[in-house]
């Protein structure tokens, strides 16, 4: 059957969609019979007419047109200077009138089919690109698919270390950031070369040899590799160190020295230190072998020292001798009086402060008390004893650190002391008297005189140190006398008088007071010879007399003893002096009885509702009391509670807080005074009766 329907026709690039009419009375241009259909741009069939049974049929064709696309470059990526020659692989690129590339025309290209072109690159800018292709259908959408980038390389390692005796065959693996990039390899030192991979194109391998390095420094040097760097650094030779001798000595004095240094290899550098501050070089540092001077300060020890060089590891050892230790001493000599002296000191200054020194006596007299042993300066301090045996001056030394310290000490003035320093003789005279001479000075000689006819000197006249005088005292038979004995220049006075008298104005002494009650002792004035000295004893126990001895004129005291009972006592008092007839005291004492406290009632009876009266005296005398109530719970009281006797005290009983029944409390009356007598106690009770319902 007659048939109309569309046509479909893709050709190439080209798609064609027209009308068609299929059947036996299709006819005319625009008949489609079968499948037949339109060309490209065809006017003519794309208007016209067709008959069909008679009827005329119009159609028309409509074309659709593909432009180009472009999914791949390969190399994807290329320099910035272009020239590059790439594979672009897409669709629909027959017919394609350009090729462009980050915007710049390609120089040359190349339509391999409708799939595939290439092209030499064009110059461009860093970064990505887009690649498009013009046909007469158009142009692809734009893109990121190339992309240009700068050549490097990176390198592994990009630092190494070699040996010192050299290397060969080390290696460096080259990574390139595009296959295409072409690169070199150079050595900017005579002592790296390389051997492998000085040029290529992408990654690859750059192998180099170390030449031995026989300085002492390390050295470095680099490899240029695709304009990255590759640190080569060679350690320099071990340098070695010898010293012509390892010791040297030096005098205590300052002064300098030296010593010969080898240094392995040649430029070897150095650099000296001292271990000690006073051993100092001259050069501190330098390069190869050398002759190193030093110097040394003076050593202010006694010790040695020690000081060291170190060059390299090296050790060169001066050793110092020390001073010869000594001291001077100020002062060197020095006197004492005989009396002695302590703290005396003497400044010892060494010549090093560690010269140890001792201080010694070679006399018993002279005493180191401070400073006998010491390092360095320092002082001693000594006593001196007094020189109180002999007339004659004396010479000691101290021995300090080999020097000598001389001390002269004077001898005592001579002299002489007497005992006793007086003699008072009897009227009568005195036979056999002697004095003890005892001298400051055992070679110091004395002689006695008298000046005195009835002073003669029996024995002792003179001697030397210690000694006795005797003599004796003629009787005198005029008027009071005093004669002198001289020895060893010292007097010694010997007085006579008259016969001694004794007067006792009063001669008779009386007194009373109540038995244990406090004593007043009994005093008497004695006169007579002035200045005569009597004896005092008593002749009954219960008396004490004082002074035992007394110079007249002078007073005596005569104590009763306070323990006498009551009654009457008659003592003596004897005064003995020597060529005086005795002199009595008579004494006569009256002992009463004491005081005592009494109370009337001897025993108080209250009834709570009225005082009670007691009366309190103490036999006629009168005496200072303290009374006081004594009840449980103070329902007793009394007043006055303090006065003088006689007295009557009103004694009270508060029985508001007592219980019915009888209570019983005390009345307590006691004195301080010495005789009053002792305390008294009177009873009270108080009968409470039972309270009213």
């Amino acid at each position: 059957d007659d048939e109309f329907g569309w046509s479909v026709a893709i050709s190439g690039d080209t798609v064609v969609v027209g009308a068609r009419y299929e059947g036996s009375n299709a006819t005319g241009v625009n008949a489609l019979p079968g499948t037949g259909g339109c060309a490209l741009n065809d006017t003519a069939c794309q208007t016209g007419t067709q008959s069909n049974n008679g009827a005329s049929v119009s159609g028309a064709a409509y074309v659709f047109t593909v432009g180009p696309e472009v999914t791949s470059i390969s190399p994807s990526s290329g320099p910035l200077a272009g020239g590059q020659s790439v594979i672009l692989t897409g669709t629909y690129f027959t017919g394609a009138t350009s090729v462009t590339i980050g915007g710049a025309t390609v120089p040359s290209f190349s339509v391999v089919s409708s799939t595939s072109i290439t092209a030499t690159t064009p110059a461009g800018s860093l970064g990505t690109a887009s690649v498009l292709v013009t046909t007469p259908n158009g142009i692809n959408s734009a893109n990121t698919l190339y992309t240009y980038v700068v050549g490097s390389v990176t390198l592994s390692p990009q630092s190494d270390v070699a040996i010192t005796a050299g290397q060969t065959g080390k290696t460096v693996s080259v990574t390139a950031n595009a296959s295409w990039f072409a690169w070199t390899a150079t050595s900017n030192a005579s002592w790296l070369t390389i051997t492998a991979g000085a040029a290529t194109t992408g990654s690859g391998t750059v192998t180099y040899n170390v030449a031995a390095n026989t300085s002492a420094n390390s050295r470095t040097g680099t490899l240029t590799i695709g304009g990255q760097t590759l640190t080569v650094t060679q350690s320099g030779v071990a340098p070695t160190y010898a010293f012509a001798t390892s010791t040297a000595t030096a005098p205590a004095t300052a002064g300098s020295g030296s010593v010969g240094l080898t240094a392995t290899p040649s430029d070897a550098t150095w650099t000296a230190t001292s271990s000690a501050a006073w051993l100092t070089m001259t050069t501190s540092s330098g390069t190869g072998s050398a002759t190193l001077s030093y110097s040394y300060t003076a050593n202010g020890n006694v010790a040695t020292r020690t000081g060291t060089l170190t060059i390299g590891g090296q050790t060169f050892t001066v050793t110092q001798s020390g001073v010869t230790g000594s001291v001077t001493l100020a002062p060197t000599t020095d006197t004492a009086p005989s009396t002695g002296a302590a703290g005396k000191t003497v400044t010892v200054t060494a010549n090093a402060t560690d010269f140890a020194w001792t201080a010694t006596s070679n006399a018993s007299w002279l005493t180191i008390t401070a400073g006998a042993s010491t390092t360095g300066s320092g002082t001693v301090t000594y006593n001196v004893a007094a020189n109180a045996t002999s007339i004659n001056s004396r010479t000691g030394t101290l021995t300090i650190g080999g020097q000598t310290l001389t001390v002269t000490q004077s001898g005592v003035t001579g002299s002489v002391t007497l005992a006793p320093v007086s003699y008072a003789a009897p009227v009568s005279g005195a036979v056999g008297r002697s004095i003890a001479v005892t001298s400051n000075a055992t070679d110091f000689a004395w002689t006695a005189t008298s000046n005195a006819s009835w002073l003669t000197i029996t024995g002792g006249a003179s001697g030397t140190g210690n000694g006795t005088v005797l003599y004796t005292v003629a009787a005198n038979a005029g008027s009071e006398r005093v004669g002198t004995l001289t020895i060893g220049g010292r007097t010694f006075p010997v007085s006579q008088g008259e016969k001694p008298e004794i007067a006792l104005p009063q001669v008779r002494l009386e007194a009373n007071f109540p038995t244990g009650d406090k004593v007043t002792p009994l005093t008497a004035e004695v006169e007579g010879t002035p200045g005569l000295s009597i004896a005092l004893r008593s002749e009954v126990p219960w008396l004490e007399v004082t002074p035992k001895i007394l110079t007249l004129p002078g007073k005596l005291t005569i104590t009763p003893s306070p323990q006498l009972k009551p009654g009457t006592y008659l003592g003596i008092v004897t005064m003995v002096a020597e060529g005086a007839e005795p002199v009595f005291v008579y004494v006569r004492l009256t002992v009463t009885e004491p005081p005592q406290f009494i109370a009337l009632p001897a025993a108080l009876q209250l009834d709570g509702s009225s005082a009670g009266v007691l009366y309190i005296t103490s036999r006629g005398r009168q005496v200072r009391y303290e009374a006081e109530a004594v009840s449980e719970g103070g329902w007793l009281s009394v007043q006055p509670e303090t006065g003088m006797t006689p007295v009557n005290l009103r004694v009270t009983a508060n029985t508001y807080f007592l219980k019915p029944g009888v209570h019983t409390g005390t009345i307590r009356v006691t004195t301080r005074e010495t005789g009053g007598g002792g305390p008294m106690t009177i009873p009270v009770t108080v009968t409470v009766p039972e309270k009213a319902q």
